[in-house]
């Protein structure tokens, strides 16, 4: 993959915001919105280069390189922001890692669920019998969520999966041998980064914990840029259960496709963990989190669950916390819950050592904005584009979003206009910021009304309609033509719509409102690629020349990466 220069849109004003007009229901015309004025001239287009990185959240840094050099320090060198009970977060699981870059999630499982028939070699993701609800109904639901985030984002840091087990693994349908055969049909040999490959890098380990002692050690990040961990919890190094049940007691930790994660107890505490010899991970609640430091000092990667607040966040900072369990996702919400830099890089050094990349490599480009709406007679909105002739295309990629704690009806889309005025005929694929799932967006001719049509993309029972994160735009008949599709991991796509045009829809690209929100909006674009028959390589912001902001708006910006 090529590297990306860092060019950035300045943040700038552009006229008097105005809140754009309610969206009409699926499928229905909308009546006129309020009149918008004909688009500004280009917003200039600063190239810098990110050479400096700011610490938060107790971050101890120095200097940092460019996006995705190498990395001196370890996995267990780093702190990690670690979502809670992913599954029932505002958020759903591809947001939590490509907006919000945490880069551990937790998921429960069970082999039944009330009401609902078992399959085999599959589990249900939910709390417990009297809280049952989720993002994803099942492992293999929750694992195709993050599939496509590692296909789309091939070399993004390590992301440690945790899965806690709420039932003993057993036959004839869910015992380990399940779990590994589900781990692996979802996750390749290439992204999973398995107990036997840790074993590899320490060729005189003759145990898992051989390879995290004395000369040896965790491998440093960039070894695992894009790798999977995935860990196991749910009981203690004492029980003949839960984690140490699916490492056969340790016997079977270097055949299996996950890590054993006890968790230490009042009554099984870490030096019952450390005498096993098939467990490198250490699973506690915060009133244990003391032992997190002396579970770093034995070469053991810890976790501590759940801190809420910024005090009890701090207190998990001093403790030496690797994975730092948090229900706060949203980090314009919580600012305290952040391991990420500056730049965007997701982790933090635990050390005053080490010198990380300032940015992560991610084929992403990010718009900011503050403007009225993508609707009615007349637009306000930030439009980052090209003209095309022939103007025959088609666009595919991910659009995320924050998805809480931000005006539900704002909107990232791939667009294709007429013309740049703001009443200009346009047919656009739209992933609004929160609460609904994507729809196809047109105005048929200049100064008619919009309308939208939604259509459920993801099969049911299996993800939330409002997580499906893909968006296709295909323009074909000299430009006359536009056919909107929706997908819920970029392979598979759902038809939301096809309308002719008079005129040909030239000025393509990307497309972001604001609805009227007194705080600029957020969209990630990412993988996004020209096709379908040979996909180019992704686009960045420089393969769109005009930027531009269309009708009223008062903030917008546009950056190749996600930094702060």
């Amino acid at each position: 993959m090529r590297r990306l220069l860092l060019f950035v849109v300045p943040l700038l004003a552009c006229g008097t915001a105005s809140s754009g007009p309610g969206d009409a229901a699926s499928g229905v015309t909308a009546s006129s919105g309020s009149g918008g004025s004909a688009a500004s001239s280009a917003v200039g287009v600063t190239s810098t280069s990110s050479t400096a990185m700011a610490g938060a959240g107790g971050t101890d840094t120095t200097s940092s390189t460019g996006g995705g050099a190498p990395v001196s320090v370890r996995y267990d060198q780093v702190r990690i922001k670690a979502v809670h009970n992913a599954y029932q977060r505002f958020e759903g699981l591809f947001d939590q890692l490509a907006f919000h870059r945490a880069r551990a999630l937790e998921l429960d499982l069970h082999p039944t669920k009330a009401k609902w028939p078992e399959v085999a070699q599959d589990w249900f993701v939910y709390h417990d019998a009297n809280d049952g609800e989720t993002s994803c109904h099942r492992l293999s639901d929750c694992l195709d969520a993050i599939a496509a985030f590692d296909r789309a984002v091939p070399e993004h840091e390590v992301i440690t999966l945790v899965l806690d087990l709420k039932a003993d693994l057993a036959g004839p349908s869910h015992a380990p041998s399940d779990l590994d055969a589900r781990l692996a049909q979802h996750l390749d040999a290439d992204t999973l980064f398995t107990p036997a490959d840790l074993a590899a890098t320490c060729p005189t380990a003759t145990t898992l914990r051989d390879a995290v002692k004395g000369a040896c050690g965790w491998p440093q990040l960039d070894a695992l840029r894009g790798k999977v961990i995935v860990i196991t919890t749910g009981a203690s190094a004492c029980a003949t259960g839960g984690p140490m049940g699916y490492v056969g007691g340790g016997a079977t930790a270097l055949t299996r496709q996950a890590f054993a994660a006890p968790e230490i107890t009042s009554s099984c505490g870490l030096s019952s963990l450390e005498a096993q010899s098939g467990a490198v991970f250490a699973n506690m609640s915060y009133a244990l989190r003391d032992n997190a430091v002396l579970a770093l000092a034995a070469g053991l990667v810890s976790r501590v669950w759940s801190a809420n607040d910024a005090g009890a966040w701090d207190a998990l900072v001093a403790a030496k916390t690797n994975l730092l369990a948090t229900d706060k996702v949203n980090v314009e919400q919580d600012p305290w819950a952040r391991t990420h830099a500056m730049g965007g890089w997701p982790f933090a050094c635990m050390t005053g050592e080490c010198d990380p990349p300032a940015s992560e490599i991610a084929p992403v480009v990010r718009l900011e904005v503050r403007s009225g709406d993508i609707w009615g007679k007349s637009d306000d909105f930030f439009f980052v584009s090209k003209k095309v002739d022939p103007a025959e295309r088609s666009v595919r990629g991910f659009v995320s979003v924050a998805s809480s704690h931000v005006d539900e009806w704002a909107k990232g889309c791939l667009m294709a206009r007429a013309s740049l005025a703001a009443d200009a005929a346009y047919a656009a694929v739209c992933r609004p910021a929160d609460r609904h799932p994507i729809r196809f967006q047109v105005r048929a001719t200049k100064g008619g009304d919009s309308t939208t049509t939604e259509i459920a993309i993801p099969p049911p029972d299996t993800v939330d309609a409002v997580d499906a994160s893909f968006v296709r735009l295909d323009v074909a008949a000299a430009g006359k033509t536009a056919t909107a599709y929706g997908s819920v991991d970029g392979l598979t796509w759902v038809k939301l719509g096809s309308r002719s045009f008079a005129e040909p829809l030239v000025h393509q690209g990307l497309a972001a409102s604001g609805h009227g929100s007194a705080e600029p909006v957020r969209f990630l674009f990412g993988d996004v690629r020209e096709g379908p028959a040979n996909p180019s390589s992704p686009l960045v912001l420089a393969d769109f020349p005009s930027q531009l902001a269309v009708g009223d708006c008062s903030v917008h910006a546009a950056v190749d990466g996600h930094p702060d």
